[in-house]
């Protein structure tokens, strides 16, 4: 279990020792300690666990807003059809 203080501190050791802009391995500062380590390297796993919920949530609503393309498509191909159908007969039944 986290608390706020471990996520600040955590946070304040990433923003401290490692540069956000520069993707290559970063290089252990002489006087980061094992411990300072740990921390830069467990904000990093909590990091890249966020990422993947969002990326998750993400496909999920991508596929939410498929659907209901899908969904929208369906009904305008029915509301083209039922217009087709009163423009040439005037009007229509449709059953119960």
């Amino acid at each position: 279990m986290s608390s706020g203080a471990e996520t600040s501190q955590l946070e304040d050791v990433w923003t401290d020792n490692v540069d956000d802009c520069n993707e290559e391995q970063v290089e252990p500062l002489p006087t980061e300690t094992a411990e300072d380590a740990a921390m830069v390297a467990a904000f990093q796993v909590y990091d890249a666990e966020n990422k993947e919920e969002q990326l998750i949530k993400t496909c999920e609503d991508a596929d939410k807003v498929a659907e209901l393309l899908e969904e929208s498509m369906a009904m305008l191909m029915l509301a083209e059809d039922l217009f087709a159908q009163c423009a040439r007969y005037g009007q229509i039944i449709l059953p119960p």
